[in-house]
């Protein structure tokens, strides 16, 4: 069994601790947890709409950098830290 790789897609924002975004194992890519965070700027979205629509657009680049897409996303958990931002993710 070889090791994951761990890396961090230079279409994404800088990581903003010690960690990769993804780690590949060859059959299984893990995500890091996803924030709004634009890559262009390097900081988290102000608008919370735009942040909600960021974490998507981030989740889709970092798929897209093993060749994958959002199809083959198999589990996906969304954590909300205010209850009214629901509408914004359903």
């Amino acid at each position: 069994m070889s090791l994951p790789e761990y890396h961090s897609p230079s279409s994404l924002f800088t990581p903003t601790g010690p960690w990769n975004i993804l780690a590949d194992t060859g059959s299984l890519v893990f995500l890091a947890g996803m924030r709004g965070i634009s890559p262009q700027t390097n900081q988290l979205v102000a608008d919370e709409r735009q942040r909600i629509h960021q974490v998507f657009i981030n989740i889709e680049a970092a798929a897209a950098s093993t060749g994958l897409d959002m199809r083959h996303i198999v589990r996906l958990t969304v954590i909300l830290t205010h209850h009214l931002q629901t509408a914004f993710v359903s």
